[in-house]
């Protein structure tokens, strides 16, 4: 339930203000079989040729929800430190995209220090990368890392000059987290990926006529999205799990109620000479229905005290997993623990209607 509870209130993340994911469209592209890396900048080119096409660009799948390949990254911390022992360089796990110019632009994210990748950032250039904030303030001094070098990978000869620092990106799919993570941005002119998303902003005619274009040229183009849809369809694995865990939830509740009255009743049958004697010593109904239902209670109480520790690892799990997935605050722990009370106590009725029948001469059998 809690589970439940806490995937139901994760939602995809906010579209930035300024309005591009409405200006901008996306659209899946994979390199044709036979097709030289170089085959990018020749799209790019093309496109942006047709008219009524203001902008275009190209990032590997996966960098406009904020999820990319993760691997190693060593930074050129400068005059850094940890525990007292400098440390110049300073590693850390990082998501790795490959965009193209006008891809920071395209997706809103603000440029903090230094700049983005410009057409001269190509194959026959110095290797170049951006970072993001979370990075620039985790692994380089003072949280300057524009001049300074990383490497990419393990390779020996995989360095780079980090050129800019941008904005960090909410993950709101699964596989992200609530916590923002150090992220690489290596020009896709220098790292052509096989696979991506064009983002494209122009006239409606421009997008299909480009569509139409890819298609005929075996890039294997998807529909046209907008990012905002782009972004909502990263999430849809929560809302597929979501309905899974509300379908066990709901099946969970009916197993726990069935054995919630089967320990009743058994509690209760063992007891016949206890509540006999006590009808015999005048006890009233009120009386017996107060005893049957403080033992459904205190059964009930054990399972909610289980179930908050399990259900709030669960919830940090799930956060863990799904960058969007909320906390869920004290009023959703008694929500629950109150649910769980008030289901024992209903499946106490047929205990209780037979603690009522019993006679005091039921204590002489």
């Amino acid at each position: 339930v809690l589970g439940t509870l806490a995937l139901s209130r994760a939602g995809a993340p906010e579209a930035r203000s300024h309005g591009a994911d409405q200006e901008t469209v996306a659209i899946s592209v994979s390199l044709p079989d036979g097709a030289t890396d170089e085959g990018w900048a020749e799209v790019l080119d093309r496109l942006g040729a047709l008219p009524g096409m203001r902008a275009e660009s190209l990032a590997s799948h996966g960098a406009v929800v904020g999820l990319g390949v993760r691997d190693y990254a060593t930074a050129h911390c400068g005059a850094c430190s940890r525990g007292g022992l400098p440390l110049p360089f300073w590693g850390a796990l990082a998501d790795h995209h490959a965009v193209t110019p006008g891809f920071f632009e395209a997706t809103g994210l603000g440029v903090l220090d230094g700049r983005v990748f410009e057409d001269g950032d190509d194959g026959g250039a110095p290797r170049v990368a951006v970072v993001n904030e979370t990075f620039a303030h985790s692994s380089f001094q003072e949280g300057k890392p524009v001049g300074r070098r990383i490497r990419v990978g393990t390779g020996l000869d995989s360095w780079y000059t980090v050129v800019g620092v941008v904005e960090d990106v909410p993950v709101g799919a699964v596989g992200g987290d609530d916590i923002a993570r150090e992220v690489v941005y290596l020009s896709a002119l220098q790292h052509p990926p096989g696979r991506g998303d064009l983002l494209l902003s122009g006239a409606e005619a421009a997008v299909r006529a480009a569509h139409e274009d890819l298609g005929q040229r075996g890039f294997d183009p998807g529909e046209p999205m907008s990012l905002a849809e782009l972004r909502s369809r990263s999430m849809d694995p929560v809302r597929w799990t979501t309905r899974v865990a509300l379908a066990l939830a709901v099946v969970t509740l009916i197993l726990a109620l069935h054995g919630a009255q089967a320990t009743s009743l058994v509690v209760t049958r063992r007891r016949v000479r206890e509540l006999a004697v006590r009808r015999a010593l005048g006890a009233t109904d009120r009386q017996v229905l107060r005893l049957v239902l403080l033992g459904g209670a205190k059964t009930a109480m054990g399972g909610a005290v289980l179930a908050v520790l399990f259900g709030s690892g669960l919830v940090a799990l799930l956060r863990k997993s799904a960058g969007d997935v909320p906390h869920l605050g004290v009023g959703s722990y008694l929500g629950v623990t109150a649910l769980l009370v008030a289901a024992s106590l209903l499946a106490s009725r047929r205990a209780v209607a037979e603690a009522l029948t019993v006679e005091p001469a039921t204590a002489m059998d």
